[in-house]
This record gives C-alpha cells, structure tokens and sequence, in this order.
C-alpha cells in the first residue's frame, strides 16, 4: 500500500478527501504500471532486434559459405564427352496413343462462329 493510499484512508474517516485522495493513488499506480510496462516491452524490442541482427549476420555468413562451396565445386569440373554406340540404346517399350475426336464448327446464337471437339469414342464405363 503506497503512502497516498494509507493518507487516504486516514482522511476517509473525516470526510469527502478520501475519494479524490484514493482515485489519485490508483491513477498514480496505474500510471507507474504502464510506465513499467512500456519500458518493459522497449527492452524486449531491443532484444529481440539483437536477435534478428545476429540471425541476418549469420545468414549472410552461411550463404557466403555455401557460394564459396558451390565456386570450388564448378571449379573442380571436369568435361567428358561420351559417344553413345548402338549396342549401349536399349528400348523396352514403344507406343503410340490414338483419340480420335470429330471436331465441328458451327454458328452459335449470336452468329459467331465457334468449333468444339467431341470424342470419336465411347469412353468405356469403370
């Protein structure tokens, strides 16, 4: 209990003073609450933007690892040119697909001309 409010209490037994005395005192304490508070969440931001400054450093460090990784990489490339010879062309399986379809033109209300295709065929029922 802060020193107003115990002032307060003690004035509220002679009189109308306690309630303006009292309302002070929650103010007061309200306003060191939120004061508190923002400076509260004004360390967390600043935290928390430490953070996200060390994360992006050690983003960019990574990347630059892998770039550098990647560079030595091509650098160890090596051509090969390799001729394919008729014994090494295996075909397993060869296919050829056929949907026949009846396309058709024709005027439509409006008088424009469109064209649909329809299937030739009965699709077969599963």
């Amino acid at each position: 209990v802060s020193g107003l409010e115990t002032i307060a209490g003690v004035l509220g037994l002679f009189g109308r003073r306690r309630r303006s005395l009292s309302t002070a005192a929650t103010k007061r304490r309200l306003t060191s609450k939120a004061q508190a508070d923002v400076q509260e969440a004004e360390a967390d931001i600043a935290r928390l933007q430490a953070d996200l400054d060390d994360l992006k450093s050690e983003l960019e460090r990574e990347a630059q690892d892998l770039t550098e990784e990647w560079d030595r990489a091509v650098e160890d490339l090596q051509e090969k040119r390799v001729t394919p010879r008729k014994s090494d062309v295996k075909v397993d399986l060869l296919a050829l697909a056929w949907a026949p379809v009846w396309e058709i033109t024709y005027d439509d209300s409006r008088g424009r001309t469109r064209t649909a295709s329809v299937p030739a065929y009965r699709l077969a029922e599963v």
